[in-house]
């Protein structure tokens, strides 16, 4: 599993990626296996914060001839950075409540699941922030920190960068067409994104994400316990 992705290729990214790899090589071992968060991070010395303001470990901010050749190929390749929110990604995951409450919870009946399921990851959760307070409030219901989870956007495992302001129409429009079901606020904005992201995949328990379309037709690439199990 892939420690901690940054989420698009900017021009320090193999220099970065260089120092990454010296940290979990030191790191190796010394994170508590039933430490939800830290699993998914390196050691504290590299955190997202970290890139750009200080150095990692005793690795040299230079990249060298080598990295500085491999950069230039890389911008022979790669086009530059897209806005927003939006990865040139192919394997996005879109995370709803139920998952990210299972990963938490170690009583969840999903729990497992969720684990084998983060542990396959190989760059960041998306999700909205309508799912982050849906899943605030149930964590602390269940006397969890919510901290677990704001520390999983903290380190960069999760990215909440869908704004529902500029999609109310659309937000609108879905909840008005599945008003029987009845479809919440946090379930629009998921179906959003996966029309705006039509390669990725909803990461979810709720069973009404068979029932949602995006663009009015098309099923929704779901992974739930059912597929997977």
């Amino acid at each position: 599993m892939l420690h901690w992705v940054l989420p698009y290729f900017d021009d320090n990214f193999l220099a970065e990626a260089g120092r990454k790899i010296g940290c979990i090589s030191c790191c190796r071992g010394a994170h508590a296996p039933h430490d939800p968060v830290r699993a998914l991070s390196s050691c504290d010395r590299w955190t997202p914060s970290s890139i750009g303001e200080k150095q990692a470990h005793s690795v040299s901010a230079n990249p060298g001839p080598f990295w500085g050749r491999i950069q230039r190929l890389r911008r022979s390749l790669f086009q530059p950075s897209p806005p927003n929110w939006l990865w040139p990604k192919s394997t996005l995951i879109i995370a709803d409540t139920g998952p990210l409450i299972a990963y938490l919870d170690r009583s969840d009946q999903h729990h497992d699941w969720a684990r084998d399921v983060m542990n396959t990851l190989t760059e960041p959760l998306l999700t909205c922030e309508a799912v982050v307070a849906e899943a605030c409030f149930l964590l602390q219901r269940g006397k969890i920190p919510a901290s677990l989870l704001l520390q999983m956007i903290e380190r960069g495992v999760l990215k909440t960068r869908f704004a529902a302001e500029p999609e109310v129409r659309f937000l609108r429009i879905l909840i008005g067409r599945y008003a029987d079901v009845p479809m919440s606020f946090a379930d629009a904005c998921l179906v959003r994104m996966s029309e705006l992201l039509p390669k990725a995949q909803v990461w979810t328990t709720d069973s009404d994400f068979t029932i949602y379309r995006r663009d009015r037709r098309s099923l929704i690439p779901l992974i739930s316990p059912s597929r997977t199990s």
